[in-house]
């Protein structure tokens, strides 16, 4: 196997197993603190959309926007 293949390779499950990781901490563990750069992902996530959802008129459309909120925090843990 190609070096730069199996040293990629690591380094992704070791982002997929450390965004696991946090998100375990965050919505399952109670008591805990959880990581601090998790817990801006969540708040900034939050933030917007709140400020997006305070543009919405509709409470359904506004309920599926906040459907989205622990999905997209997750990704959003992944790519930071």
């Amino acid at each position: 196997m190609d070096p730069i293949r199996f040293v990629s390779t690591l380094t992704g499950l070791l982002i997929i197993l450390s965004a696991l990781y946090w998100a375990a901490r965050i919505l399952m563990v109670k008591g805990t603190d959880p990581p601090y750069l998790a817990r801006l992902v969540f708040r900034t996530c939050r933030n917007v959309l709140h400020v997006v959802g305070e543009w919405m008129r509709n409470p359904e459309k506004r309920r599926q926007l906040w459907s989205l909120y622990v999905p997209l925090s997750l990704l959003s843990i992944l790519e930071a």
